[in-house]
């Protein structure tokens, strides 16, 4: 039997052990339904007694029946192969809600300076996360496709100088956490500004819409959330 989207509020993509769907409820005050395949991560859902579907987000649609409101992948997409399952997953889920899709991911932008400072973020070089999206990719998706008709890019948590612990020198080992001074090479001392205007956030978060505007909501959602909204 299909499982009905309207009982649920939002869907959840790449729900882990639930932290998403527990973040996505408090956001949109309604009930989430997870989907996640990993099986070590889907003894942690039943534990927590989730609403998930255990399944990958393509085969979903002879599982499903209806729409919910909204989809969030959070710090999901990152973990695609390529740009391609990118565009697959956004225009399968275009069906399956009524108003947008809420991404948040972690920032890749401004690479090269860092490299130049013998730099990089500890989280862009996991081998978990070969789709490295940038602002630029979600705007070239979204002028690309016809599904999709409105969309807002912000970001979250931004970075101060150069000597924040997310920065981590470059022959950091791969998949290392922040900086420790105990375990990762030397890292050189910072001025506590950022050169040549130079922006530095944690993560990226974009509103795809379906359809009508929802700006309101969207403000809500950033306000609570902390989002320093740019408009395109």
């Amino acid at each position: 039997m299909k499982i009905n989207l309207n009982n649920y509020k939002f869907i959840d993509l790449g729900c882990s052990k639930g932290g998403s769907l527990n973040f996505g409820s408090a956001i949109f005050k309604g009930k989430g339904l997870g989907v996640e395949m990993d099986p070590d991560k889907i003894k942690y859902l039943k534990k927590g007694k989730f609403n998930f579907i255990n399944s990958n987000v393509l085969d979903l649609k002879n599982r499903v029946e209806n729409k919910c409101d909204y989809a969030t992948a959070i710090d999901f997409f990152e973990h695609l192969k390529n740009k391609s399952e990118y565009i697959k997953i956004m225009d399968f889920m275009s069906n399956l809600i009524n108003k947008y899709i809420f991404i948040m991911q972690p920032y890749f932008e401004n690479a090269k300076y860092l490299s130049d400072n013998e730099l990089k973020y500890y989280w862009a070089d996991w081998s978990g996360h070969p789709n490295l999206f940038k602002t630029s990719d979600f705007v070239d998706h979204f002028k690309s496709q016809n599904i999709y008709k409105n969309m807002v890019i912000g970001y979250r948590h931004g970075i101060k100088n150069l000597n924040d612990k997310v920065f981590v020198p470059l022959k950091t080992p791969r998949n290392s956490h922040e900086y420790d001074f105990n375990i990762h090479p030397q890292k050189k001392k910072f001025p506590n500004f950022i050169e040549n205007n130079y922006k530095f956030y944690k993560q990226i978060c974009v509103f795809y819409f379906i359809g009508e505007k929802y700006y309101d909501e969207i403000y809500d959602i950033s306000k609570k959330l902390e989002i320093e909204i740019i408009n395109f």
